[in-house]
């Protein structure tokens, strides 16, 4: 849109130049009558090469238009299945035009860029769809840069949100096959497959999946399927290059190949893939799949608990821009710790970089200090007690910073670090002392077993899902020993203001609570609204 709007106002100044032009030649001619084709000359190129370079101007603003439009409506019609309905309101249309710069960018292999434009819409999202849309293109995403953890995670999150698209079904799937988790990916697959069966994707996914587990005969027909469904389909006729190579039978294998390259496989791929199976290299760790019960349960958990967080990572290329940090020099009037002597900053945060978040603060400081001593300030016996802690809030947006602290070998920050923050969504902690209660209730209605009741490996799962590990601004904490709020009396403190996780890069360590620890501070939500900050419970633990 910047570059519009500056062509647009360039082709309004050249054309203004050309009248001046224009009108300088009149009055020359007027003023020199004497030598009328010189100056008919002379004025006529300048004028000429002003219209050239208008035309030229104004042509790239109209076609940088014409390209915006098509593009919109190109993605719109291309991806219509998996963005339906998504920032459909009237004032959403910014967002839905992020969408698809976002799908653009993806499209276009700059999946960094594709990635932060749709972290920045998870916060605009209102509707299951908005939410279905943006995780599926970071799904995506993940997918295109091997970082099939994450695209596993983003797919399910669709899930969350919608259970009946096929596309995500047969995409989790492989995303599970690419760590091992064949059960998983032979599940997916075929839920993709029950609601689309003429779905050729997934026949290849499928056979995909058999032919890294050595079936290969089995491969071969889901592969024969997908080919049948859509002749275009590469990755089906790569697949069945490879399952023939693999019985040897080098005539089906090379006809295989030439269609496989004939509609758009690259050659070098299908190459290393063909060595891969002449050194027997196909089949990867099998891992046991989470029943479809326990797998619904979880997501109706997360439907119920999701909400609104921002996490606080430092950095790799700060800008100088970034005011929040972790440690470094106080900022306005220190509080005086229970020793007699100042607090030390743990933590700053200016409110107005932390993307809008429930109840949270849009301006102002928000101050975390701690005693400096062997147990952070924390008092375990009374964590609400802010003698060895305090949380400061003010409006002020400027605030004097003090004398930078003396080094400390009992602090927990290594330094001075700026944080940026990303929003993000997430469900209830299984560190949550109310987790498994809660967890029962939708497994019971999914008619699985209890959670207690469920296999070790499945328990691992549903946990890894539900695992709140970093740093981050509300969201849900992680604890490694126990929830302090079990205890009934601190069972108002519901709300997540700041987590601090023990974090460490390029071999040095920047924060380290305890043996590689986590801290937490809650607030009770009605007092976080209120800006209210007198009560406050300040817990970390470690291994």
């Amino acid at each position: 849109m910047k570059k519009e709007k500056l062509l647009s106002v360039l082709s309004v100044i050249l054309c203004l130049l050309i009248f001046a032009a224009f009108g300088y030649l009149v009055y020359s001619l007027l003023q020199s009558p004497e030598d009328p084709g010189k100056l008919l000359l002379r004025g006529g190129i300048v004028i000429i090469s002003l219209i050239a370079t208008t035309v030229k101007v104004f042509a790239a603003a109209t076609s940088t238009k014409t390209v915006s439009k098509h593009l919109l409506a190109r993605y719109e019609s291309a991806y219509v299945d998996l963005i339906h309905g998504a920032f459909s309101r009237k004032e959403q249309k910014k967002q839905r035009q992020q969408l698809i710069v976002a799908i653009h960018h993806w499209n276009n292999k700059n999946p960094a860029k594709a990635e932060e434009l749709l972290q920045k819409l998870l916060p605009h999202c209102q509707k299951n769809a908005d939410y279905a849309a943006v995780y599926t293109f970071l799904g995506r995403t993940y997918s295109s840069t091997a970082d099939y953890l994450s695209a596993e995670k983003a797919f399910r999150e669709v899930l969350r949100y919608d259970e009946t698209r096929p596309y995500v079904y047969s995409a989790l799937g492989m995303a599970c096959q690419e760590q091992g988790k064949n059960g998983d990916a032979e599940t997916f697959c075929k839920k993709a497959l029950d609601l689309d069966p003429k779905n050729a994707a997934a026949y290849n996914n499928l056979g995909s999946l058999y032919f890294s587990r050595g079936d290969i005969h089995e491969a071969i027909d889901y592969g024969l399927k997908a080919l049948e469904l859509n002749g275009k389909l590469y990755q089906a006729a790569t697949l069945l290059c490879l399952c023939y190579a693999s019985l040897e039978d080098q005539a089906k294998s090379a006809k295989y190949l030439d269609i496989a390259l004939a509609n758009g496989q690259d050659a070098g791929a299908i190459r290393a893939a063909l060595h891969r199976v002449k050194v027997g290299i196909l089949a990867k760790q099998d891992m046991e799949p989470t029943p479809a019960e326990a797998d619904s349960a979880c997501n109706s958990l997360y439907r119920e608990t999701a909400g609104a967080f921002a996490r606080a990572e430092l950095p790799e290329n700060p800008t100088e821009k970034e005011r929040s940090r972790l440690g470094g020099a106080p900022l306005g009037e220190v509080p005086i710790g229970k020793d007699g002597k100042p607090m030390r900053l743990l933590c700053a945060i200016d409110c107005a970089e932390v993307p809008k978040l429930p109840n949270f603060p849009e301006k102002g400081w928000l101050l975390f200090y701690i005693t400096d001593d062997l147990y952070h300030g924390a008092d375990f016996d009374n964590p609400t007690e802010q003698t060895g802690f305090r949380v400061l809030y003010t409006e002020e947006t400027e605030l004097p910073p003090g004398e930078e602290p003396a080094p400390s070998d009992l602090f927990p920050i290594m330094g001075q670090f700026p944080l940026a923050f990303t929003p993000d969504v997430c469900g209830m902690s299984c560190c949550d002392y109310r987790f498994e209660e809660t967890l029962n209730v939708h497994l019971k209605e999914a008619g699985a077993p209890s959670y207690a009741n469920q296999t070790s490996s499945t328990r691992e799962e549903i946990c890894r899902r539900f695992y709140p590990k970093g740093s981050h601004v509300l969201g849900s904490p992680l604890f490694l020993q126990a929830d302090p709020r079990s205890r009934e009396k601190y069972g108002e403190f519901d709300t997540l203001l700041l987590q601090i996780d023990s974090m460490s890069a390029d071999g040095k360590t920047q924060t380290q609570i305890g043996d590689d620890g986590v801290m937490q501070f809650f607030i009770p939500a009605e007092n976080l609204k209120k800006r209210d900050f007198s009560k406050i419970l300040y817990w970390w633990d470690c291994y």
